[in-house]
């Protein structure tokens, strides 16, 4: 299990027309979101699972097109149950719903600065945490999406897709 550590966090969210009536040079922009949700007692910590399949698929993306995934892991096997359920494409079309190809994540494109099993769960920061990590890790691997996952008691889960504010297009 992830160790709650303390921590803090502040995320600057801003429309991109005030950024530049600023000067600000934003990182990341919020190009969409999903919020889902299981049943608690079969799908507890299956929130990525949920939303991520219907965020790639509101998005027209697969998965090769996401350079960087931020995943917050409660456990280390809530991790490889998520990846497996994503990479199942029968859960894909009996259970979320999508027809898209099977979710299938390269390991060395999740977490690779470290996540909550391995730096702490850092209580009422986690959110903040994996946001900045994966608008920063953008801007060094200059990759065009990220997607930032959460879950929570109760089986609910959330993909965030971040696009990289710089990338060439």
């Amino acid at each position: 299990s992830s160790f709650l550590t303390d921590g803090g966090s502040a995320v600057l969210l801003v429309a991109r027309e005030r950024c530049d009536q600023l000067g600000l040079t934003p990182r990341a922009v919020v190009k969409d979101y999903v919020y889902a949700a299981g049943d608690p007692l079969e799908e507890l910590l299956a929130g990525p699972a949920l939303a991520v399949p219907l965020l790639l698929e509101r998005n027209g993306l697969q998965a090769r097109d996401v350079g960087v995934w931020e995943i917050h892991e409660a456990f280390a096997a809530q991790m490889v149950a998520n990846l497996k359920l994503m990479a199942d494409k029968k859960f894909l079309e009996e259970r979320v719903g999508v027809r898209i190809a099977p979710i299938e994540i390269p390991l060395d494109r999740i977490n690779p600065w470290g996540g909550s099993l391995s730096i702490g769960h850092p209580f009422g920061a986690t959110g903040g945490r994996l946001l900045a990590t994966a608008s920063r890790r953008l801007q060094v691997t200059g990759d065009r999406y990220a997607v930032v996952t959460g879950c929570a008691a109760g089986g609910h889960g959330s993909a965030i897709l971040l696009e990289n504010a710089n990338a060439k297009r």
